[in-house]
C-alpha cells in the first residue's frame, strides 16, 4: 500500500501544480491584456504624382514648369510631343519645330528631359520652357504636349526605372 500512497501522492501532487500553473498562466494573460496598451504601426505607401503649369497666351505657350504634387520627394522627367492636328483634332503628322532649350538644371537624353534636382511635395522645377511661340499652318493647329512623370527621390528607383544615375543627390546622364 505504501507504494499505492506514494503513486496516489504523486499524481494529486503534479494534477495541483499543473492547475496553479494554469492558473498562474490564466492571470498574467488577463493583467497583461488589460495593463497593456495597443501599438498601431500606420504604414503609408508614398503617393508619387506630378503636375505641369504653364501659360497659354496669345499663341504662345510660356513658363513651363512642373510641380512636385507627390507626399515625399521626387524626380522628374519630360517627354515634349508636338503634333499638327486638322480641324477634326487628328493628328496628321509629327510637327518639326520644338522649344529651344536653354534651361541649365535639365539635361535631355535620347529626347527625355530630366530636371537634375529632387523636389520637395508642393515644389516646382524652374522653367523648362520660358517661351515659345506656337507656330502656324493654314488648315492646322501646332500642339505641344507636355507629357511628365515622378518617381520617388531614392537613386535606385532612378537608375533602375529610368536608366540614370544621380551622383551627390543630382540626376546625370
Amino acid at each position: 500500500m505504501k507504494l499505492a500512497d506514494k503513486n496516489l501522492r504523486k499524481i494529486v501532487v503534479t494534477a495541483l501544480s499543473l492547475a496553479l500553473l494554469l492558473i498562474g498562466t490564466s492571470l498574467t494573460m488577463a493583467y497583461l491584456n488589460d495593463r497593456t496598451d495597443t501599438a498601431r504601426n500606420n504604414l503609408q505607401f508614398a503617393h508619387v504624382s506630378c503636375q505641369v503649369e504653364e501659360t497659354f497666351s496669345n499663341g504662345t505657350k510660356s513658363n513651363v514648369s512642373i510641380k512636385n504634387t507627390s507626399d515625399t520627394d521626387a524626380y522628374i522627367r519630360v517627354i515634349l510631343a508636338a503634333v499638327w492636328l486638322n480641324a477634326d483634332g487628328d493628328i496628321t503628322a509629327p510637327a518639326v519645330a520644338t522649344p529651344v532649350f536653354t534651361a541649365t538644371d535639365w539635361f535631355v537624353q535620347d529626347g527625355i528631359y530630366y530636371y537634375k534636382l529632387p523636389l520637395a511635395p508642393d515644389e516646382s522645377t524652374k522653367n523648362l520652357i520660358g517661351s515659345f511661340p506656337m507656330p502656324t499652318q493654314t488648315g492646322l493647329t501646332y500642339e505641344l504636349q507636355i507629357i511628365a512623370s515622378a518617381i520617388q527621390a531614392t537613386p535606385e528607383a532612378v537608375s533602375d526605372a529610368w536608366g540614370v544615375s544621380v551622383s551627390d543627390g543630382l540626376l546625370a546622364p
